[in-house]
């Protein structure tokens, strides 16, 4: 019961459900809940609105130059949840009520931040990957200070050091580097040093050039303009002011053959030169330099009385065929005319979703050993002799040997002769020497004059 002290008498009341009353002795508010009198409790209060007013999406409205949530004791922390990983939880910074930051986790798990200026248009900043805790820039990032730190060997990009940069690993790397109005799109693509060029295919790169692409799989542009390289492991250069198209390049370096093509000349530093192929040596010995040979069921052996001049042991040749700098020269499989016979297998570095697209490649041989210890023909001079085929050699000639003479072989020294040997003596570059036997003359061979 109640009782109150009206016009000079008391009134007693019975409470009903949900009267209030401040308990003065505990200084707290009460509310009858039909049996007892109850403390008041803030739990599960649908709205509020503290110098503000709610609504029913802004359930806690607050008006206020600041708030303050500080720690009793140690930690704080503060929960943002939201139902699904499809659902938006996140923090909303605006300006006149228009959305300029936002930050958290908005249409999945990866923490984005992302700004706007305007409310509508949107600019993600930042994507962290919530798998990996790796860090994408969608819109790039510009540096001004030094990277550093244990964590920096493992940026996606790009990485500096004095010494080692340790391995750096990600599943996606694309890097702009001094370069304006360029891009690169695919995995692992690089532009470093470019204008208005687009590095497009995965693994490609363009490099000091201008108004140029590299479109596909590992393929490569440097100095160049107006150059589109479209054939994948090429690198490509060219010239030519006008947009990028195949047809502006002028130099091809094929990787996956190891061919070149060129549109211009090839010129040598050489005084003179000669143009050479390695042939099996016949003798078993090193055949010397200077030395006439001739040709004797597909090897060479110092040219004698009536053997026709195949060419002179060389040291000058500008060009040389038929040397195995890289591997065994039966490494791949041929037709009988010699073409390259190739087959098709899947892609080995492809990266990226779906099925490896298939690539042609030359057809091995499989007596091919690749552990075995590879030689090339050249440092094999028992066994391969280089020969100038065409062009300017160094020849060890006779000592009545004066220029103008037509060359014949005796025991691989030329002798004056008066047919049309393919071989005749320019100068002679150093005199007779009775202990060597032989001169040196500069000599022009397979030149039928």
């Amino acid at each position: 019961m109640l009782a109150a002290w009206v016009q000079g008498g008391w009134l007693f009341l019975t409470p009903l459900e949900g009267w209030r009353a401040f308990g003065r002795a505990e200084a707290a508010l009460r509310i009858w809940d039909g049996e007892n009198w109850i403390r008041d409790s803030l739990n599960d209060i649908k709205c509020m609105g503290v110098n503000s007013s709610f609504d029913t999406t802004n359930r806690f409205a607050l008006s206020s130059p600041a708030t303050l949530r500080s720690h009793e004791g140690s930690d704080l922390q503060l929960k943002v949840n939201k139902a699904t990983a499809g659902d938006t939880a996140s923090l909303l910074f605006q300006t006149d009520w228009s959305g300029r930051v936002e930050m958290g986790t908005a249409g999945d798990d990866d923490f984005t931040p992302k700004v706007s200026p305007d409310g509508s248009l949107w600019h993600e900043a930042m994507v962290v990957a919530r798998a990996s805790g790796q860090a994408q820039f969608p819109n790039g990032a510009e540096v001004s200070g030094a990277l550093t730190g244990s964590g920096a060997a493992n940026l996606p990009a790009l990485m500096s050091d004095a010494s080692d940069t340790g391995t750096i690993s990600t599943a996606q790397t694309r890097s702009v580097v001094a370069s304006d109005d360029s891009r690169a799109s695919s995995s692992t693509t690089s532009v470093v040093a470019s204008s208005n060029s687009h590095a497009a295919g995965a693994r490609s790169r363009v490099g000091g050039s201008t108004d140029c692409q590299a479109a596909v799989f590992q393929c490569v542009v440097v100095a160049s303009r107006g150059v589109l390289n479209t054939v994948n492991r090429l690198l490509a250069m060219g010239n030519v002011n006008a947009a990028p198209s195949p047809a502006n390049r002028s130099i091809h370096l094929f990787g996956d053959g190891g061919n070149i093509q060129i549109a211009g000349s090839l010129t040598s530093s050489h005084t003179f030169s000669d143009f050479a192929e390695m042939f099996p040596n016949g003798t078993g010995v090193e055949i010397p330099l200077g030395t006439l040979v001739t040709e004797d069921a597909g090897a060479v052996r110092p040219a004698g009385p009536g053997d026709e001049i195949a060419g002179v042991v060389t040291a000058t040749a500008v060009v040389t065929a038929g040397d195995t700098p890289f591997a065994w020269q039966g490494r791949y499989l041929s037709d009988e005319w010699g073409r390259p016979l190739y087959d098709t297998a899947p892609d080995p570095d492809h990266v990226g979703d779906g099925p490896a697209p298939l690539i042609e490649r030359r057809k091995e041989n499989p007596a091919w050993n690749p552990d075995a210890p590879q030689i090339p023909r050249s440092e094999r001079p028992a066994s391969w002799t280089r020969v100038g085929l065409l062009g300017q050699v160094f020849t060890r000639v006779a000592a009545d040997v004066v220029p103008g003479d037509r060359l014949s072989g005796v025991e691989g020294i030329g002798v004056r002769s008066t047919s049309r040997t393919g071989l005749r003596c320019m100068t002679i570059t150093q005199p007779f020497d009775a202990a060597k036997g032989y001169a040196i003359a500069r000599c022009l061979v397979n030149i039928r004059v």
